[in-house]
């Protein structure tokens, strides 16, 4: 898509933000159950899946959502190529591949194995638009023309299927921006040699690796005056939103995207809270506050009533603030600490959550990262298999991440508990312990 029309795109959601709550609320029902029903003729999951509830094809316009059941991670783990609503065939690896039929994006694996879920062309260009909007609405530094095409640095862990190297490779590029790239894996010395003299005019990247950034502006090490700071991934403490202001002069805007969703909300420094797109995902809660989404914009992999393990603090759809959407004071339980260690130069370094993530064994259903001290620490993991070709895996993908980080010098054990310490507030089960 061109930019002119990438554009025209955002100006449609835009004046989605000037309508009443009561309007945003009734258009994004009526998406719903158009999407509901495009679901039920276009995959062959959901009739079955829905079937089993008395839900037909004659009363699945008049039932109400939240009649309908939930899905959650396992569900679409299980049965990718019933969900997706084009043929979804393995490759010779045993991959699911789509080929030219959508874009694949994987989950990151923190609460279990990692899930493959697939975007249309079209999904992505509206999460672009959709980028584009939030920009000038957040904050007092307006985006002009003679800003572009946007020169951007990006902290976080990036790979191949990642949800933000997605957008990155997929939308920036494509517009020809300018985008240097600090890998998570990387050492800190490496991050300052590839910023050298580049003068962004977007940071973008996990909270806990911007605020690494504002550690090396506060030193002197860098020297950076963004327009805008887009954080995700992970909650943005209220503290470090400050100093980021401070320290960088930018709007900060707090990014609230998943991989089942590229787009579900935003926060930052402008907002109070976090407000979800309505206009982009039909939004509920559960009795205990667990976020769920039917993504509008996605007609290649449908998700219906998508179950997440987020929990919400304060969601209301008559919030009354700048923006009529949806509204919810913070999400719960997405934290997950960084691991700081003493690098084989006496330094001290950090290895991040979402590069731990990228442990991948066969037969390892989970794991968790335990710190014992300055050069030590443990790795938890629940096994099928427990066993030496088990083990010998973990430690070499586990040598090989600690070689890039410059790490070597650490040591750590691998367990076999049978169970994993979980976070009594959330219920989830963090991937580090501090």
């Amino acid at each position: 898509m061109s930019l002119g029309k990438l554009i025209l795109e955002c100006n449609r959601l835009w004046k989605n933000n000037s309508k009443s709550p009561e309007q945003i609320q009734a258009e994004s029902l009526s998406a719903f159950r158009r999407m509901a029903e495009y679901a039920w003729n276009k995959t062959s999951f959901y009739p079955e899946f829905w079937g089993r509830c008395g839900i037909n094809s004659r009363n699945l316009m008049s039932v109400r959502p939240e009649d309908i059941p939930v899905i959650t991670k396992d569900d679409v783990r299980a049965n990718p190529e019933k969900i997706a609503a084009f043929p979804l065939k393995k490759n010779k690896n045993g991959e699911w591949d789509p080929g030219r039929h959508a874009i694949p994006v994987h989950s990151s694996g923190s609460t279990g194995l990692p899930s493959a879920f697939f975007y249309a062309k079209s999904a992505i260009t509206k999460t672009e638009a959709n980028f584009l909007r939030l920009s000038n609405e957040a904050g007092n530094n307006m985006v002009r023309w003679t800003d572009l095409p946007i020169k951007n640095i990006h902290a976080a862990s990036v790979g191949a299927g990642y949800a933000s190297s997605t957008l990155l490779i997929g939308g920036l590029s494509k517009y020809h921006a300018r985008c240097i790239i600090l890998n998570a894996s990387e050492p800190l010395d490496e991050w300052r040699e590839k910023i050298g003299d580049f003068k962004p005019n977007f940071l973008s990247g996990y909270p806990s690796c911007i605020e690494l950034l504002l550690g090396l502006q506060k030193n002197g090490s860098i020297d950076l005056h963004p327009l805008k700071i887009i954080t995700g991934g992970e909650p943005l403490k209220a503290n470090i939103m400050k100093e980021l202001t401070e320290y960088f002069g930018a709007d900060v805007i707090d990014f609230y995207g998943c991989t089942e969703s590229l787009i579900i909300g935003a926060g930052g420094s402008s907002f109070d809270g976090l407000y979800l797109f309505d206009d982009m995902n039909y939004c509920e809660t559960d009795e205990s506050g667990r976020l769920i989404i039917t993504p509008l914009y996605n007609p290649a992999f449908p998700l219906i009533r998508y179950k997440m393990d987020d929990l919400t603090d304060g969601f209301t759809r008559s919030y009354g603030g700048p923006l009529p959407y949806t509204h919810i004071k913070r999400i719960i339980g997405r934290d997950a600490d960084m691991l700081w260690f003493v690098n084989e130069k006496g330094i001290m370094d950090f290895l991040h959550p979402l590069s731990l993530d990228d442990l991948n064994v066969n037969g390892v259903r989970s794991y968790q990262f335990v710190r014992k001290d300055d050069c030590s620490f443990s790795i938890d993991c629940i096994s099928d298999i427990p066993g030496q070709t088990v083990e010998n895996e973990i430690r070499r993908q586990i040598d090989e991440l600690l070689r890039s980080k410059h790490m070597k010098n650490l040591r750590y054990d691998i367990r076999f508990p049978g169970h994993l310490q979980r976070n009594e507030r959330s219920g989830k089960i963090p991937l580090t312990i501090i």
